[in-house]
């Protein structure tokens, strides 16, 4: 481990490779691609993929291994879909597996997340709820579902900080709303990192900032390319989406050692390597997002 840099990058993928789709070595080796590049431009530390099987993850072990990632996946009977490539020379999980969180309605299994802890250097512990949530096709902002699932997760995270002593939590993931729809507000977010810093329940989210064009309109007919996590055809009134984000405890704006370096926040892109759009043929249709943390006086 680097003790000159204590700080730590941290990525979200869904990478589209679920058991319902036929995945291929064309696309495996496509993540890994990235994986190395978000690696070697930016210091990845650790990445959540989404929409993973065991035949994928399989396939995908041994090239992310070159470049010293161990993937981890969940030691519990229902299957979220979801992984974690670890960086093994900067970190460590306080366990071996992942660990579920699971809401039972009647009979039905609500997914809500996937958590694990890790360790940081000097000891700190972060803990981290990934998630990947019912699409919009079949689940639309009203139905509800999303909601309900937030409100239990926000429930599950104010339980665990209420006994813990370490109180770093991140959740991230693909959560199929955008940061001003309701069930990111049902998560306790805001888009004020002053807030975040008065109120100790509420998660801060940087995600915010992508919602609009980077370049203001000009006359002069240069193009700026609206920032999304994915991209939709069928838009009724915008096409890209920021679907994909990351919330911060309030624990890392002054109430500990580590930060969140909100400079290294972005939706990573790459052309050939990472993209997606009207012009693209890769079946992955979401960008990785990533982030980094970092402790004070380093």
């Amino acid at each position: 481990m680097n003790d000159a840099a204590a700080s730590y990058c941290i990525g979200w993928w869904n990478v589209r490779a679920s058991e319902a789709l036929d995945t291929t070595e064309l696309h495996v080796s496509y993540v890994a691609a990235a994986i190395h590049e978000m690696k070697e431009r930016h210091a990845l530390d650790v990445l959540f993929l989404g929409e993973v099987s065991d035949a994928f993850i399989n396939e995908l072990r041994p090239l992310v291994k070159r470049d010293g990632f161990r993937l981890v996946r969940s030691g519990g009977k229902v299957d979220f879909g979801l992984a974690a490539a670890y960086n093994t020379e900067t970190l460590s999980l306080n366990s071996s597996s992942l660990k579920s969180v699971i809401h039972r309605y009647g009979k039905d299994t609500r997914k809500i997340a996937q958590r694990v802890d890790i360790k940081l250097q000097g000891g700190d512990s972060v803990r981290f709820y990934f998630l990947h949530w019912p699409s919009r096709v079949y689940n639309p902002a009203d139905t509800g579902l999303r909601s309900e699932m937030a409100g239990y997760l926000q429930n599950a995270i104010a339980r665990h900080r209420g006994g813990a002593t370490e109180k770093l939590v991140i959740v991230l993931g693909d959560f199929n709303d955008e940061p001003n729809d309701m069930p990111m507000r049902k998560l306790l977010t805001t888009r004020h990192v002053h807030m975040a810093q008065k109120e100790d329940f509420l998660f801060y989210n940087p995600f915010w900032r992508f919602l609009i064009d980077p370049v203001p309109y000009a006359r002069d007919g240069r193009e700026a390319r609206p920032q999304g996590t994915y991209y939709y055809t069928g838009g009724k009134t915008h096409y890209w989406h920021i679907l994909d984000q990351m919330l911060f405890s309030s624990t890392f704006f002054g109430s500990s050692s580590w930060h969140l370096a909100e400079d290294r926040t972005m939706i990573f892109e790459l052309p050939g390597i990472c993209e997606i759009g009207p012009k693209t043929k890769t079946s992955i249709d979401h960008l990785p997002i990533l982030a980094a943390i970092e402790r004070a006086g380093e």
